[in-house]
Formats: structure tokens, sequence, C-alpha cells
């Protein structure tokens, strides 16, 4: 697993003109190392993230009115499945059909959703957002030091109830985000309760007090609410 994510990495340093030299030397050593059967898994990864970053391109691109008809030509067609790149230890045999219109999120870089269905028949979809246009490098880095903390602070009995995210550049300006499953954002929050303008103080009080109905549920979701806002 942990040789998948380094060739994702050394295939994302290419694009850095100061280093592709001495990448693409070290990238060539690991494929002839890793043996036939991993090579073949990350070019059938690299297909994957290639078609993913076409699709999300044209999206991008395209008029808003026709982002919807847009749609993922079938990469399984052949009937294998594939490692994520984002998530190695994840096989994905074929995208949800059931979200066969791709979900595109409403911003200016138009970042494309997609739900795959895994190989393992009791595992959950996989969901994943596909961005181009917009530079990654910097949430991975990011995202290591949160988990780094969180792993340190654990390690002496402090539990900040984080959670974390995947993240990878795939290259210059284009990359994959893993989907957090039950999350939801302060834009739908501030959208659901019909408001406009500015999100008021007390919109997200009255959001906890509709899902938590109870006194002792509230309490406890301001008390893991609060402990995360100390970040």
């Amino acid at each position: 697993m942990h040789c998948v994510c380094v060739c994702r990495l050394l295939v994302d340093a290419l694009g850095d003109w100061l280093y592709k030299s001495w990448m693409n030397k070290v990238l060539s050593a690991l494929k002839h190392c890793c043996g036939r059967a991993l090579r073949q898994q990350l070019q059938h990864q690299s297909r994957l993230v290639d078609l993913l970053t076409q699709v999300a391109e044209k999206i991008r691109t395209a008029d808003k009115n026709k982002r919807k008809r847009l749609k993922i030509v079938s990469f399984f067609a052949d009937g294998q499945p594939c490692r994520l790149p984002l998530d190695p230890a994840v096989v994905v045999k074929d995208v949800d059909i059931e979200v066969n219109s791709i979900n595109v999120f409403n911003s200016n870089a138009a970042p494309v959703e997609v739900s795959f269905i895994t190989a393992d028949p009791l595992g959950q979809k996989y969901s994943l957002i596909c961005k181009t246009g917009d530079n990654l490098r910097q949430d991975m880095l990011v995202l290591q030091i949160v988990r780094l903390l969180d792993r340190i602070w654990r390690q002496e009995g402090l539990d900040m109830r984080m959670v974390t995210y995947r993240c990878i550049s795939t290259g210059r300006d284009q990359g994959l985000v893993e989907v957090v499953r039950d999350a939801v954002t302060l834009a739908k929050i501030h959208q659901e309760w019909g408001l406009s303008g500015a999100l008021r103080e007390d919109t997200l009080e009255k959001w906890f007090h509709m899902r938590n109905k109870t006194k002792e549920d509230y309490e406890k979701v301001m008390r893991v609410f609060s402990t995360r806002l100390l970040l």
C-alpha cells in the first residue's frame, strides 16, 4: 500500500521542473523493483485518475446548464477492479449507477463528486471529489500535521474528536479528496433554514437543537463541537 502512495506522489512531483529528472529516476527504479503485478495496478490507477481529471476539467469549463448531463465513460467495462489512488486499501469495481449523473459543486472550481461501488460485498460505497484548477499540496501538508497532532494528543490521553479526510495531489493543480460520510456544510445548514445574507450566530444553535431533541443529547453534541473549536 505504501508503495502505491509513494508512486502517486512521485508522479505528482514530476510536474516540478527543478526535480523532474531526479524524481523520474526514482520512479523508474521503484517500478522496476515493485514487480509486474503492482506495475499493472499502478497503470490501471493512472488511467482512472486521467479519466476523472478529464471529466472534471470538461465539467469545469462547460456551461453550467450542461454540467449535469456529462457522465463518466464506463471505466470498469472490462470487469477489472481498481485500487483507489486516494486510498489503496479500497478496491472499487464500478461507478454507482444510482448517481450516474455526476454531482457538481457550485463553486468557481466546480469540483466533481463521484461515488464508487467497492469490491467488498460488505463494504460501503466510497465517494471522492476530483478537483482541477486547485493546488492540493498545501491541503495534504495541513492534514498530515493535523493527523500527527491528533496522534500525539491521543497518546497523552486527550481526545479532541478530530475527523480528518484523505487528500492527494495527482498532478499540477489537480487532485482527489475523500468525501466525509454524513458531513454537513455550514452552507447547507444556512440554506436549510432558508436564511439569506451572512451566517447568523444563532443558526448553528437552532440546527443543533433541531437534531438533538433531549437536553442530554444537545449538551453532549455542544461539548464535542466546542472541543473542536478550541483548535
